[in-house]
């Protein structure tokens, strides 16, 4: 599912739930500079000592697996 996509379909639920006058919840995640600084393996074991698992976890695992940084200078 594209961010666009999901971005509507996020919208449209709210707006349902708004309608419905029932409880929203809602998790917001920032990934932009997190993962920079800390080791992956030390963070998944962390998440899961927290109580996140099954597929969220799985998720994040997938989004972390073969991640790399290259910085390029000069071209």
């Amino acid at each position: 599912m594209s961010c666009e996509t999901q971005l509507l379909v996020t919208i449209n639920d709210l707006a349902k739930s708004i309608d419905e006058i029932s409880q929203i919840d809602a998790i917001l995640v920032d990934f932009s500079k997190a993962f920079d600084m800390v080791s992956h393996s030390r963070l998944l074991l962390k998440l899961e000592h927290y109580g996140i698992r099954n597929s969220t976890l799985s998720w994040i695992t997938d989004f972390l697996s073969g991640r790399m940084q290259r910085v390029f200078l000069d071209g």
